[in-house]
């Protein structure tokens, strides 16, 4: 918006010098015609005119160096106002530059706030994973002490079984031989 302001500015500056040099050129035509009206009308000498005119040259090159001084000085603000213009953006471009890099600190922040949690997150399931392993050994010795422990109790029944059929074929044989004792 300020840059389109001042171009408007400049464009209503040039509009004027345009106005203001076409105004100068026809005083100077309407200078001239009175001047050649008022020498025709006094009469003049050709050395009077020739001084008239010297004097007319003068003056009229004294007007084209103050025209040439303005638009220096036209020019030179012209300029001035395109190196404000230019330190305006620099400045601007260097805020943008250093909003840029704060939102670009901030973003590394966040990745290593991520980084970190994501780190914590692994040392945790390392643990539980250690302690599921250490479960899972647990269990794996209750099953073995478990499975040894039944071997046992059935070793022991096949023993207990075998004994009683034992028992029971001594105490038949023994019964057998008291009976055939009683029959003799």
């Amino acid at each position: 918006e300020k840059a389109e302001a001042v171009r408007e500015e400049e464009k209503a500056a040039r509009a004027a010098q345009r106005a203001a040099a076409q105004r100068e050129n026809a005083v100077k035509a309407r200078e001239a015609a009175l001047k050649k009206e008022l020498e025709r009308r006094l009469g003049w000498t050709d050395e009077e005119r020739d001084r008239q005119r010297e004097e007319d040259e003068r003056e009229a090159a004294a007007r084209e160096e103050a025209a040439a001084v303005k638009a220096r000085e036209v020019a030179t603000l012209r300029k001035e106002r395109s190196v404000r213009r230019q330190e305006e953006n620099v400045e601007a471009a260097a805020a943008a530059l250093e909003e840029k890099e704060a939102a670009l600190r901030q973003q590394e922040e966040a990745i290593s706030a991520e980084a970190k949690l994501v780190q914590s997150v692994k040392e945790v399931m390392r643990e539980e994973a250690s302690i599921i392993e250490a479960q899972a050994d647990m269990i794996e010795a209750a099953l073995s002490e478990a499975e040894a422990l039944e071997k046992l109790t059935l070793d022991a029944a096949e023993d207990a079984a075998t004994a009683a059929a034992a028992a029971a074929t001594t105490s038949a044989a023994a019964a057998a031989a008291a009976a055939a004792d009683s029959n003799q």
